[in-house]
C-alpha cells in the first residue's frame, strides 16, 4: 500500500461524498486505502454513506473524540507508506496523490507536505502554507495586520510570506486539511497531540517534524479545494473557546517566558475582542439575490436532478445546460461580457469535467462565478456562495 487516506467525519455527509468520490479517483494513480472515522455525527452520516462506499473502511465511535484523537485512532489501522491526513470538506484532483508520492520519493528530507489550496470561491487559501505563531508573527496576524499587507514578509509571517503561492519550498507549518506524513515519522510521533481537541494539532504536530530534524513542504504543483469551517462557525462560542484554547495549550508546552507570557495577553485580548465583535452569520445556504442564471456542465442524464437542485438554491433563474467540456470552454470566452450585470452560477459534473480542471476553472474564474460540484455516482451537490462563507451542501433522491 503505498498512500492511506485518514478522513475524520463530523456531522459533513454531504461534503464527505464528494470528497470520497475525488479520492477515489485520485486513487487510480497511486494504491490507496481510505479510512473514515465518524465523530459519533448525529446527521446520519452512518446510514447515508455506509452502502456507498463499500470499499473504504468506516469506524463509527460513539462519542466525539475530537480531531487529533480520531486522526490517532484511525492511524492505527493505516498500512501505507505515507499517511494523508484529509479533511471532509476537501476536493482533491486527480493527480494530487501521485504528484505528492513523487515529492516524497525526490526530497529525502522531507518528512511532511502540505499543497495549494483554493476555497469555494476559488480563492488562495493562506494558511496552505505558515510560519510558527512566534510572538511578532501572532501578534501581526490579531491586529490584522497581516491580511491587510499579506505580501509583506514581516508583517505576514505568519502567512510564510517569504515563500511564494506558486513556488514549491520548505515552510514551518503545515494545513491540517491536507498534511500528508512519511508513516514511520508519523507513527515514530505518535500522530496528533491528543491534549488539543480541535485547532492548533497541525501547528503543533509541524513543530514536531522540524524539532525530529525532518522538513515540511508546501507543494504548489498541485492544488486542492477546501470549504472551510463546515463543522464550526467562526463565530460560534464553541469555535472560540477551542481556537484559542489550543493557541494557549500550544504556547504552555512550546514556549518560555518572557515570549509565553507576552503570547497569552495577546491571546486573551484576541479572545475577548472577537467575542464582542462576532454577530449573526447570515445564513448562506441559498444565492446572491443578483444571481438570475445558472450554468450547468453534465450529462444528458444528469439534468433532472440538477434541474431540481437548481430551482431550490436559485428560484426563477434561467438555467443553460452544456454537455461537454468544449462547449463550457468556449462560454468561459465570452463570460465576462455575458454576464457583466450578475453572477452566475456554475455547477459542473465530474461526467463532464474532471476534478483537476473543475479546480483549475474555479481559479481563473474567481470572482464571476458561484461554483457548485457534483460527482456523477453522489447525490448530493457541495459548492459555496461568494468569498468567506462557509460551504453550502444539498443532498437529493437521483
Amino acid at each position: 500500500m503505498q498512500v492511506s487516506v485518514i478522513i475524520v467525519n463530523y456531522n459533513v455527509r454531504y461534503f464527505l461524498e464528494q470528497a470520497l468520490y475525488a479520492v477515489q479517483a485520485a486513487g487510480a494513480l497511486v494504491q490507496t486505502e481510505i479510512i473514515v472515522i465518524d465523530n459519533a455525527s448525529t446527521d446520519g452520516s452512518r446510514e447515508y454513506l455506509s452502502g456507498k462506499f463499500p470499499e473504504v473502511k468506516f469506524i463509527w465511535s460513539t462519542q466525539n473524540l475530537g480531531f487529533g484523537k480520531a486522526n490517532n485512532e484511525a492511524l492505527q489501522y493505516a498500512t501505507g507508506e505515507f499517511v494523508l491526513f484529509l479533511n471532509p470538506d476537501t476536493i482533491i484532483a486527480e493527480e494530487s496523490l501521485l504528484k505528492c508520492y513523487n515529492h516524497f520519493s525526490q526530497n529525502e528530507k522531507c518528512g511532511a507536505l502540505g499543497v495549494h489550496m483554493i476555497d469555494g470561491s476559488g480563492h488562495f487559501l493562506p494558511e496552505s502554507k505558515r510560519g510558527l505563531p512566534f510572538v511578532k508573527a501572532s501578534f501581526f496576524k490579531m491586529v490584522g495586520l497581516s491580511k491587510l499587507f499579506p505580501e509583506n514578509r514581516s508583517f505576514s509571517s505568519y502567512y510564510a510570506a517569504h515563500v511564494a503561492e506558486n513556488k514549491t519550498a520548505p515552510v514551518e507549518v503545515l494545513s491540517g486539511a491536507f498534511m500528508m506524513m512519511r508513516m514511520p515519522l508519523a507513527k515514530k510521533l505518535e500522530g496528533f497531540d491528543e491534549d488539543y481537541f480541535m485547532y492548533g494539532e497541525d501547528i503543533d504536530l509541524s513543530y514536531r517534524i522540524v524539532k525530529s530534524g525532518w522538513e515540511n513542504h508546501y507543494l504548489a504543483e498541485t492544488t486542492i479545494l477546501h470549504f472551510k469551517g463546515e463543522s464550526t462557525s467562526k463565530q460560534s462560542a464553541d469555535y472560540r473557546k477551542h481556537f484559542y484554547g489550543a493557541m494557549k495549550l500550544f504556547v504552555q508546552k512550546h514556549y518560555k517566558k518572557p515570549g509565553a507570557t507576552v503570547l497569552k495577553w495577546l491571546i486573551n485580548a484576541a479572545r475577548h475582542s472577537s467575542t464582542l465583535l462576532s454577530g449573526s452569520n447570515k445564513d448562506q445556504s441559498v444565492l446572491n439575490s443578483t444571481t438570475k442564471a445558472v450554468i450547468v456542465c453534465c450529462t444528458y442524464d444528469e439534468q433532472k436532478v440538477l434541474t431540481d437542485f437548481c430551482q431550490q438554491i436559485s428560484p426563477g433563474s434561467a438555467i443553460d445546460f452544456f454537455n461537454n467540456k468544449e462547449a463550457i470552454m468556449d462560454m468561459f470566452a465570452v463570460s465576462k461580457e455575458l454576464y457583466a450585470f450578475q453572477i452566475p452560477t456554475l455547477v459542473m459534473s465530474s461526467s463532464v469535467i474532471s476534478y483537476e480542471e473543475m479546480i483549475a476553472i474555479m481559479k481563473k474564474y474567481s470572482g464571476y462565478f458561484s461554483f457548485f460540484i457534483h460527482s456523477r455516482q453522489s447525490g448530493s451537490v457541495v459548492g459555496s456562495t461568494h468569498k468567506n462563507t462557509t460551504g453550502f451542501a444539498l443532498g437529493f433522491t437521483q
